[in-house]
């Protein structure tokens, strides 16, 4: 007799999780619970201890916590991208945290979901940082141009070899040299420009 297999859905949010139980048998439960993978392993460790565990959630806001602490578990889990899972017209004009886990453990069960990569921590932890420089040099962009509007405002000509893309040092010097009629106009540029 083959080894009945347990079926989880979890709709993963940031202060709690709604999560959907079926064995291959029946449905068992529809909860909700803190955030917290080892509330839901001792769970099923008390109540489906023998079982093997598959379980799966939509990459979210908390992406893939839950994925390493449930897999050290020994449980398959995959992290789902949210346009990858089936759904009803049903499900789609009546949305809810309960519905969506309920689906998810429906369509785990029956085979029809392909997770999405799961990165090593050691590489999420490098994309962080390219995803940081990124941001910082968009920051840096709008801050350059917020600088030449704002001088542009004033009427204060850039001189044209500082009219390009390029910032350089020597620009900086400019910009900080630059004498206006009042304090306030000053503190203005000299607040962007430390920025």
């Amino acid at each position: 007799m083959q080894t009945p297999r347990l079926f989880i859905g979890i709709d993963v949010n940031k202060k709690s999780w709604a999560v959907s139980i079926r064995t291959d048998l029946f449905k068992h439960k529809t909860f909700n619970m803190p955030s917290k993978p080892d509330t839901l392993i001792g769970y099923v460790n008390q109540h489906f201890n023998s079982y093997p565990v598959e379980c799966c959630y939509e990459a979210s806001c908390c992406w893939f916590m839950p994925y390493r602490q449930l897999t050290l578990a020994g449980w398959e889990v995959k992290v789902l991208n949210p346009f990858d899972i089936p759904t009803s017209a049903k499900n789609r004009d009546q949305k809810s945290d309960r519905i969506n886990c309920r689906n998810l453990a429906m369509q785990l069960q029956s085979g029809h979901l392909s997770g999405i990569y799961v990165p090593g921590e050691q590489q999420e932890q490098l994309r962080s940082l390219f995803r940081q420089k990124n941001n910082m040099a968009k920051v840096m962009r709008k801050l350059k141009s917020q600088i030449k509007g704002e001088l542009l405002y004033y009427g204060i000509k850039l001189q044209l070899k500082f009219d390009n893309a390029t910032w350089t040092r020597e620009m900086t010097t400019w910009l900080n040299n630059l004498e206006w009629k009042y304090p306030t106009g000053k503190s203005s540029l000299k607040s962007k420009l430390r920025h």
